[in-house]
């Protein structure tokens, strides 16, 4: 019996304390092309990852508003599109370009500070 009660107690805490953690996004930074051969290298990449993303929003539009067809709506609507970016990133690469990448705190950033201090 306390055994269950203390797991209980333990989730929701847990649960608690992840609600308030500072959420990260990645952001990246495209190094600009230097030659035409460069510029002419990403722009089909870039036409390929403009369609991908728009075959995703589709897709995503017709998830949202079907959640008896897609049950798992909440979650696996919003995390396709990713890989649009991570295909447009590789290719960039292949062009002899370079992706910076950084994570920006866009949710619950004060609790940083706290930690930081």
């Amino acid at each position: 019996m306390y055994k269950s009660f203390f797991l209980l107690v333990s989730l929701v805490l847990l649960g608690c304390t992840s609600m308030r953690a500072p959420k990260f996004e990645t952001k990246y930074k495209f190094q600009e092309p230097a030659t035409e051969k460069q510029r002419e290298c990403i722009v089909n990449f870039k036409i390929e990852k403009d369609r991908c993303e728009d075959k995703c929003l589709m897709r995503q539009r017709i998830c949202l508003s079907s959640p008896t067809q897609y049950p798992y709506h909440n979650t696996n609507c919003y995390t396709r599109c990713q890989n649009c970016t991570f295909r447009y990133i590789e290719n960039y690469k292949l062009c002899g370009l370079e992706v910076e990448e950084s994570k920006v705190c866009y949710k619950n950033c004060k609790s940083l500070d706290k930690t930081n201090k």
